[in-house]
């Protein structure tokens, strides 16, 4: 279904529009099969978001204008276009899906699948993408997120042609326009936040390169674009194609949509809008054969090359050659022929398929794939199916324990044992309250490791009153003028020196060596970056001022991947040479604490981590070096059983601690 602005502002096809379907749809597959010269081949997306707008808003302004535009008409053609051919590639993956050798992986797809039901498969990868997700390129339906996009905005968009046709065409132009400039307006403040994937992945910070569509098409209903002529609009038109054609090449991994950036594709993709026109040099160009008939075959390209893609990558473990995907990127095009000439079409077509024989085919298909989608889910990507029964045991525990987030897991007991990204508004309030109830408190700093830390004294339960101010990437020894703890928890602890009695520093043991220090190779100290050493004691002087400091030092990284280790027995222990990274480092510390002011305790004194972190009901470890919950939960119980945290004493000796309990238990 295409529309067309001819001189008389009337609907009809247009080939050029089909033309540039199909440059947007190989833009984004040869992007997403990672060939440099498309780097910025997700352009792709913002192009068919301006296409969309214009199409739906010309047709439907036509269709209201003959007295045929009818809501339920409306989603029953928006059903018709998208979900045929959107549930073939769905139900199509599935089968593959169970193929995957990893089943957190599996688990993964059919939650996605149902997201993808709902329409809402947008906010679910908004929501998953977060400090330890899975590789984009790894996930099969991750591209629906833009189809979900589509369908919340087809949701409102009859409202939109309410106000499109009853208001004089001024104030709906002025309520686009505003429309427009909030959105845009609200993408550039998300990504000034550092909230890039919610402006990339919602709504309202897209709505506003649908929109733009929305004003080509009022432009062309009211003959606006019929004014400029000739040589101007051919040179508009040109202007245009080159815009979208230069942003592919030139845009990469650095640009952010959908932020002012995005504006080249988007003004490009307009002016060729409204101004191609039949008989043109852009027209001529976007209109040829095999342009035209990729653009035909776009949607299902579009839903085809995602899945492929993604589970040809999960069949190896290596990354896939240029030529393969090349060779997967010419798959996709019989594919897609096959779906739009045998689903898409006949689909779209009322006298060949029925809404009563549409909806017939599509309950049952939908049912059938939540259904599969749920017990999936609920057996742990069909784990006790696939693999023996000790094998899928342990894999069902190391899902359990690795399915964790830190951000959305941060304890809080409700009261004073909390914790928190920020040390002003709340935070105060809620550390001043604190202050009077339970005294001086103790706070916890440091990076994501040294958020596992906060959580682990957290459920100790040995603390009336803890503040963790840890978070991903905050490290003391990075830059003093751009560090957070110099310009932030510095002044607090100095402000508050009489409500707070300990501060205790932890950060990952990664950090301190050399760049050119390979992870297996035999530490030493000439390889200890002794300067970045230097400047975590720097703050831990500085705040030992103002009230007892300590660096606890780092814990061991497990040094591999918990999920693979399943398979491979050889991954079950820690990496060799953690304990003897460890070792040069606390001594390092160790010694030229003695003539700071600052305590160092190691890590061991408070908790001897064993080899394995694989016990019956717990995997220690999330990943590679971070605990997982219950892997926090076993090392505060065992803290807390054996009584380590005078490990922490600032007044103790400075010799090691001498446990006699041995290896920990569970």
């Amino acid at each position: 279904m295409h529309s067309s602005k001819s001189s008389t502002g009337q609907i009809g096809y247009r080939a050029d529009i089909d033309g540039l379907r199909g440059i947007a749809v190989s833009a984004v597959i040869l992007f997403h099969a990672n060939f440099t010269l498309f780097r910025g081949g997700f352009v792709g997306v913002d192009i068919f978001f301006v296409i969309s707008g214009f199409l739906i808003t010309a047709i439907s302004l036509r269709e209201w204008e003959l007295g045929r535009f009818g809501i339920l008409r409306f989603f029953e053609k928006r059903a018709r276009r998208i979900l045929p051919a959107l549930f073939l590639v769905t139900a199509v993956s599935v089968p593959f899906a169970l193929t995957i050798p990893n089943p957190l992986q599996t688990k993964q797809f059919l939650e996605s699948v149902l997201y993808v039901l709902s329409f809402s498969s947008n906010f679910h990868f908004w929501a998953q993408t977060g400090y330890f997700d899975t590789s984009a390129e790894l996930k099969p339906l991750l591209h629906t997120w833009s189809l979900a996009v589509e369908e919340q905005y087809y949701i409102l968009f009859p409202f939109l042609l309410l106000v499109l046709v009853r208001l004089r065409a001024s104030l709906a132009t002025l309520f686009l326009v505003v429309a427009f400039i909030l959105s845009i307006g609200l993408a550039q403040i998300l990504i000034d936040q550092g909230q890039k994937l919610t402006a990339f992945y919602l709504l309202p910070s897209r709505v506003w390169e649908i929109l733009a569509g929305v004003l080509c098409a009022l432009a062309s209903r009211k003959g606006l674009a019929d004014r400029i002529v000739g040589k101007v609009a051919e040179i508009l038109a040109g202007i245009g194609l080159v815009l979208v054609m230069v942003s592919i090449p030139v845009f990469n991994d650095n640009t952010v949509t959908p932020g002012p950036h995005a504006l080249i594709p988007v003004v490009g993709t307009a002016l060729i809008l409204m101004f191609s026109r039949s008989g043109g040099r852009v027209y001529r160009i976007l209109s040829n054969k095999p342009l035209v008939f990729i653009g035909l075959i776009s949607f299902s390209a579009y839903l085809w090359h995602q899945p492929l893609f993604a589970f040809a990558r999960l069949s190896v473990d290596e990354p896939l050659s240029p030529a393969i995907m090349g060779a997967l990127c010419l798959i996709v095009v019989p594919l897609s022929y096959l779906s739009w000439r045998f689903v898409e079409v006949p689909f779209r077509n009322r006298a060949t398929v029925t809404l009563p024989g549409f909806i017939g085919t599509g309950l049952p298909l939908t049912a059938a794939l939540v259904l599969v989608s749920v017990v999936g889910i609920r057996n742990y990507g069909y784990i006790y199916y696939r693999y023996p029964e000790d094998v899928a045991s342990t894999y069902e525990t190391v899902l359990r324990s690795v399915n964790y987030d830190f951000d959305a897991a941060m304890y809080d007991n409700g009261d004073c044992v909390f914790s928190s990204r920020s040390i002003k508004g709340k935070t105060e309030e809620r550390f001043a309250d604190c202050v009077q109830r339970y005294g001086p408190a103790t706070i916890v700093i440091g990076d994501s490791h040294g958020m596992n830390i906060s959580n682990i004294l957290a459920k100790t339960e040995a603390y009336d009153f803890l503040l963790g101010l840890a978070a991903h990437g905050h490290q003391a020894h990075k830059s003093h003028t751009s560090n957070w703890y110099h310009r932030h928890v510095l002044p607090f602890v100095e402000q508050n020196r009489q409500n707070i009695e300990k501060v205790i520093y932890h950060q990952t043991e990664s950090t301190f060596w050399h760049p050119a220090t390979e992870p297996a190779t035999s530490p030493s100290e000439s390889n200890l970056n002794r300067a970045d050493v230097e400047k975590v004691m720097k703050l831990m002087s500085d705040l030992s001022a103002y009230a007892q400091t300590v660096w606890l030092g780092p814990f061991p990284n497990y040094g591999a991947d918990p999920v693979r280790a399943v398979f491979d027995l050889s991954m079950r222990t820690m990496a060799k040479n953690q304990q003897e990274r460890l070792f040069v480092l606390d001594n390092h510390v160790l010694e030229v604490s003695k003539r700071r002011n600052f305590f160092y305790a190691r890590f061991a004194d408070l908790y001897p981590v064993p080899e394995s972190p694989f016990f019956d009901d717990c995997t220690m470890y999330k990943d590679a070096d971070h605990f997982s919950s219950c892997g926090e939960g076993m090392v505060a119980a065992w803290i807390a059983k054996n009584g380590t945290l005078k490990a922490l004493d600032s007044n103790r000796s400075r010799t090691s601690v001498q446990l006699d309990a041995g290896l920990p238990v569970q």
